[in-house]
């Protein structure tokens, strides 16, 4: 089954734009990587870590060694032991 939409000149040119601004940030976007071997779920299991935490450093690593300084990050707290 297929559902069809009936959209306003309006909506479309909504669409258009939109479309257009998305484009626009991703193309701004500049993106490097750096491939690690060794970790992955059995390092983070072996030395008993939270994945959310393995993350959170690899993020604040990052941060340092391509900006010289950690930014401000969102943390999440776990309260499975309250």
């Amino acid at each position: 089954m297929v559902t069809e939409f009936n959209l306003t000149d309006e909506v479309k040119e909504g669409i258009n734009s939109a479309r257009q601004s998305f484009k626009a940030v991703c193309d701004s976007m500049d993106m490097n990587y750096i491939k690690v071997d060794g970790y992955g779920k059995n390092y983070i299991k072996k030395y008993k870590l939270s994945p959310d935490s393995f993350m959170q450093l690899a993020i604040q690593v990052m941060a340092i060694s391509c900006k010289g300084a950690i930014n401000n990050f969102y943390v999440l707290t776990v309260a499975a032991g309250y």
